[in-house]
């Protein structure tokens, strides 16, 4: 499952219109700037699941919290187009946009509910929208920066969580962060019908390869997310449930 904190282009009048951010040369998927923005993220999850093995790096948890809570507010300035008659696409409504939020949270109050929907959500769908963004503008503009900061800010804080903070999902913790990202899709889901917008891309497939396009035409490929998002968060869970396993044989 792929999702994104702000579109780059919309539809305006049946012609897609660019971002009046959008002014550096066109993103390449894999291509130099998306792999040092993996490579960041990288370094930044470990850095992080180091520090907090070592100790409490409250600077540092209070400082990835601030630029996930900044990077909505960020997104409208990067992002928000001309418009003219399509709809204002400006809600927090995407699922990275949720993620965020409770990522920067779950570093804030070192909540195990918020780390594990962290995890679920942050590695079963951000980590799917870093690897394959939907991003037009490469480096160095500002949406380039508020897209990164935001997607790999929510994976290195998902992993920063539990292996870092220590905060273990706990048994269950898959079947609830999937039930809350059903309430997610019934919400998204409403406010496309209300505002003719595309969160969480119920309503049409991401521009870029994606893993949607191997689930077939809409609807049915909204239930195919459905599906796989359940299989990610069973393998997700799969390591916790194999700890628990072995702590009672031993």
């Amino acid at each position: 499952m792929q999702d994104e904190a702000f579109p780059d282009r919309v539809v305006d009048g049946g012609r897609c219109k660019p971002s009046v951010m959008n002014t550096s040369t066109p993103f390449k998927v894999f291509g130099p700037s998306h792999l040092a923005a993996l490579a960041v993220t990288a370094l930044v999850a470990v850095w992080m699941v180091r520090a907090g093995r070592r100790g409490r790096p409250a600077l540092a948890e209070r400082s990835l919290a601030a630029v996930l809570l900044l990077c909505y507010p960020l997104s409208l300035f990067a992002g928000i187009p001309a418009h003219g008659g399509g709809p204002p696409v400006i809600l927090p409504m995407h699922l990275c946009d949720w993620a965020a939020v409770v990522a920067a949270f779950g570093l804030l109050l070192r909540r195990v509910m918020l780390a594990e929907l962290a995890w679920f959500w942050g590695l079963a769908g951000t980590l799917n929208g870093l690897l394959t963004p939907n991003l037009h503008a490469d480096f160095p503009s500002l949406r380039y920066h508020q897209f990164f900061l935001q997607h790999g800010g929510v994976v290195a804080a998902a992993i920063y969580l539990v292996y870092g903070a220590g905060l273990t999902p706990r048994p269950g913790a898959g079947k609830r962060a999937f039930a809350g990202l059903c309430a997610y899709g019934v919400a998204a889901g409403l406010v496309n019908v209300l505002t003719g917008a595309n969160y969480g891309f119920l309503c049409g497939k991401p521009e870029v390869a994606s893993l949607m396009d191997a689930l077939g035409p809409w609807p049915y490929y909204v239930g195919g997310l459905l599906l796989l998002s359940g299989v990610f968060f069973f393998l997700l869970e799969l390591p916790f449930r194999w700890s628990r396993l072995r702590g009672k044989s031993g």
